[in-house]
């Protein structure tokens, strides 16, 4: 199961890995500055190199953006992954930019 929220998929995982993190901001916009975060809702963030996780405690969590739609996230845990996109004319893939 999955939830995308913009530039960002939120993938149910098995398991978690990484430093946790003394912040709930999933992502921040590279042009507005605007973030994914949880704003509701008993989480833990953790990062493992460039890659983050997230620990839904609670039932539920609430992921906001200010230009995208709330999510409702259900207990578990969660890998954050970056959408990417594919450019056949440069043959490239590349992050999707919020």
């Amino acid at each position: 199961m999955y939830y995308q929220q913009g530039d960002i998929i939120v993938e149910q995982t098995d398991e978690i890995k990484g430093e946790i993190l003394n912040h709930l901001i999933l992502e921040t916009g590279e042009v507005t500055g605007h973030a994914h975060r949880i704003s509701k809702g008993l989480a833990e963030l953790f990062e493992s190199g460039t890659t983050k996780y997230l620990k839904v405690l609670s039932e539920e969590a609430t992921l906001t953006h200010e230009e995208h739609g709330t999510i409702t996230l259900p207990k578990g845990n969660y890998i954050v992954r970056k959408v990417r996109e594919y450019d056949h004319f440069a043959e490239e893939s590349r992050n999707v930019t919020d």
